[in-house]
């Protein structure tokens, strides 16, 4: 896997030596000077590990909490927008080396479509608990919450290795993780929408390369 430069939020950092790496969709809410005033769709990256317990095999997971261990979206959204009905989140695995020949489609679903309503409400409650001496009221927060217990695979590059015949060079898969929390019935559509476009819809976007 290649490292990336920690400054930048559009690739995921994967340390060469795990194999796996589990992620599950997050809301983020962005607070400014203690006010909520921005929401977006997150990944929670874990490494999943499993220890001998009493009771058998017990999961446990590592997380690095620094950068490019939590991307973070490029396109955020309102409050407003988050708190209608329809919004929802979904998330894809973006081909970039798919055979368009063979008439597939390229994206593969990461998660189905989760509802944000339950969330939101989580938000409102944690909100209503903030008070005057919380550090979230200066500055800019980040707050995370999960929207998932279930975790999932993400697909290991590596894996994908395949040696260019003219070259003589070896070369892993490539493909984007895309996730969207969006009002749109459909995300899939959304997903070759042009950029000015899909920031009139009002979509959160969240986009990272893995090779």
């Amino acid at each position: 896997m290649k490292m990336v430069h920690p400054a930048t939020a559009d690739e995921l950092r994967w340390p060469k030596d795990f194999d796996t790496l589990q992620t599950r969709p997050l809301l983020n809410v962005l607070f400014k000077s203690g006010v909520l005033s921005y929401v977006s769709v997150g990944l929670d990256v874990r490494v999943p590990r499993y220890k001998h317990g009493q009771d058998g095999i017990e999961e446990i997971s590592w997380r690095n909490y620094g950068m490019n261990s939590q991307p973070i979206s490029r396109i955020w959204t309102s409050l407003s927008i988050a708190m209608e009905k329809l919004f929802h989140v979904e998330g894809f695995i973006l081909l970039e080396n798919y055979d368009e020949s063979k008439n597939t489609q390229n994206h593969e679903v990461l998660f189905p479509s989760i509802d944000v309503q339950a969330v939101m409400q989580k938000v409102v409650t944690f909100v209503g608990e903030v008070d005057a001496l919380s550090p979230i009221g200066e500055g800019f927060h980040i707050v995370s919450f999960p929207m998932s217990n279930i975790w999932v695979d993400v697909p290991n590059p590596e894996l994908g290795m395949r040696m260019d015949e003219e070259s003589g060079e070896t070369n892993g898969s490539t493909f984007k993780i895309v996730c969207m929390a969006t009002s749109e019935p459909f995300a899939t559509k959304l997903l070759d929408m042009d950029e000015d476009l899909l920031t009139m819809s009002s979509t959160s976007v969240l986009e990272v390369e893995a090779s």
